[in-house]
């Protein structure tokens, strides 16, 4: 679905942007990079579809851009932009919704991937070639720290981008991921799709339809037994000649027709070779996608069950902290009630002993009305 491309500047990288804003060349032709004639793989009928996103940069830029830039002196062919084509896959929709969003979300993935030191020249959406694609074009800026002419803060250096052989492998995967996020659903393209904005590689269906008709087809050039017989010639043994068979025409016909089938055949096994162990490897390397999902989802599955079972242990220590707080406050107020009990019956045995005091002394009625009202009670010890 999407491979790089590096281009030095002078008069390549002004042909590249040309072909990138379908700029014509001397000749009134559209430019390009990899036909020899010409933009004829161009269809200008639908040039006038193709679209660009976000900001495009003037060809003049880059130059002004790259003047206090580093480049390493000395190199015969230094790169200057680089360009990473996103191929539309064959199984996708082509409804200009569709195409819309598929590359302005690609286009997402590899600005967050390589947009940076103010580095984008652009980006262009071609509709007008065999399969739709984006050129998305940057100079490889990166941060310089040397000794060296260290007036230069910044130089160009794809090692920077790309420092190891897995590094593409790593955009394809994040482009992978981005895309399927961006898009909410998978996108089968990044190994099985056509890759090249001419064509590229067929896709695993078309592959399997023509590896059957191969198959149909070599089995109608056997020969069967019956016709072998049938094929077989008169033998001769003249005095003067040698030996030799006598055929029909029909025989000599047939005979050659299946002489030069044969040679055929052997040319169709060994491309039907050849493309069912292109089928097996694009089938192998989809099977290593289905499994990385597989386990990429079965561990943020367990991931998210890690985050519930934390948060539910949490919760459950708070409960238990809040319980066994409770449990103390239970227990004081127990024992506080237990206390205002005591008190409360140590009262009624001295109400009840001063009751008996007042009966047995003969208190006169007056004394008790003033004893009732000095302590607010009545008799009894009662409001």
């Amino acid at each position: 679905m999407a491979h790089l491309a590096k281009f030095g500047g002078g008069f390549e990288g002004k042909k590249m942007y040309q072909h990138w804003a379908r700029e014509v060349d001397e000749n009134g032709e559209y430019a390009t990079y990899n036909r020899a004639d010409g933009g004829g793989h161009i269809d200008r009928t639908r040039t006038k579809d193709n679209f660009t996103i976000g900001e495009i940069k003037p060809h003049d830029w880059i130059k002004k851009r790259l003047e206090n830039v580093y480049q390493k002196p000395g190199q015969k062919h230094p790169v200057e932009s680089c360009d990473i084509v996103v191929t539309l896959p064959q199984e996708e929709e082509k409804s200009p919704e569709n195409i819309k969003k598929f590359f302005e979300t690609a286009y997402e993935s590899l600005k967050n991937q390589y947009g940076k030191n103010n580095n984008i020249i652009g980006a262009w959406v071609h509709l007008d070639e065999a399969q739709p694609h984006m050129h998305f074009a940057f100079l490889p800026i990166s941060e310089r720290n040397s000794k060296q002419k260290p007036e230069y803060k910044e130089k160009l250096s794809t090692r920077a981008y790309w420092p190891s052989k897995n590094s593409l492998q790593k955009m394809h995967d994040t482009l992978q991921k981005d895309m399927d996020d961006g898009m909410g659903r998978h996108i089968i393209g990044i190994y099985d799709g056509r890759t090249k904005e001419q064509g590229g590689n067929k896709t695993i269906l078309e592959l399997k339809k023509e590896t059957a008709e191969q198959k149909e087809r070599l089995e109608r050039l056997k020969t069967k037994p019956d016709e072998l017989k049938e094929l077989e010639g008169e033998y001769k043994n003249p005095t003067f000649g040698g030996d030799y068979y006598k055929l029909t025409p029909y025989q000599y016909k047939r005979l050659r027709t299946l002489a030069q089938n044969s040679i055929q055949e052997h040319d169709d096994n060994a491309n039907l070779s050849k493309k069912n162990e292109e089928l097996q490897s694009k089938n192998n390397k989809l099977q290593e996608w289905v499994n990385f999902y597989i386990r990429k989802n079965k561990d943020e599955a367990l991931e998210a069950l890690d985050e519930d079972g934390k948060r539910i242990k949490d919760e459950n220590k708070l409960l238990r902290e809040e319980n066994d707080r409770l449990n103390m406050e239970n227990a004081d107020l127990s024992e506080k009630n237990l206390t205002m009990e005591r008190n409360l019956g140590k009262i009624r045995q001295e109400n009840a002993l001063m009751d008996k005091f007042i009966k047995a002394s003969k208190l006169t009625k007056e004394f008790r009305q003033f004893s009732g009202k000095s302590a607010g009670l009545s008799y009894g010890g009662r409001k």
